[in-house]
């Protein structure tokens, strides 16, 4: 069975178990008294180092790269939310901002390309980050921010499966 996985701003990602040994490795070197503040970042730092070397190689944060009318600006792929249609343009909603970036791509397009990195079309105007999804209801999924978005019949039946399955992948305990 794997574990659970812990991921850090860097955009790594390691067990539970891994997270626990180093943690152990300090509390065993050190008296919590000595590992204060940032005395105790520190000791987890070079303790939690050994683990992320094999990561250092690779490019920790996927970005995705996006035309608005203005300009072309790249953006973490885990802080999309969703996209919207709109028009001739899509509406990319972010995790860290409240108004939407409008972007020209097509929804066939952004389906496409981000389908690996877990994104699932919802209904022909809807493009959700699978990690957003909260509830997934009978005609509706709820998002973590609250939103609530349609989902199209025709999309129904293989969305709770693939959500699961998204899910499986990141990490979480399925009940």
């Amino acid at each position: 069975m794997d574990q659970p996985r812990i991921g850090f701003c860097s955009g790594e990602c390691l067990t539970a178990s891994a997270v626990a040994d180093a943690l152990d490795r300090v509390l065993e070197k050190h008296s919590y008294s000595s590992v204060r503040g940032d005395g105790l970042v520190e000791a987890l730092r070079a303790a939690i180092d050994p683990y992320l070397r094999p990561f250092h190689n690779q490019r920790a944060v996927k970005r995705v790269v996006v035309s608005t009318q203005k300009e072309l600006i790249s953006v973490p792929v885990i802080t999309i939310r969703y996209f919207e249609s709109s028009g001739h343009q899509q509406l990319m909603y972010l995790e860290d901002r409240q108004e939407p970036v409008p972007i020209s791509s097509k929804m066939q397009k952004l389906e496409t390309e981000l389908a690996s990195e877990g994104f699932l079309r919802i209904h022909q105007g809807y493009l959700v980050n699978g990690f957003f999804v909260d509830r997934i209801g009978s005609g509706a999924v709820l998002m973590t921010g609250g939103e609530r978005l349609p989902v199209s019949r025709s999309r129904r039946p293989g969305l709770k499966p693939r959500c699961l399955a998204l899910r499986r992948e990141y990490g979480d305990i399925l009940l």
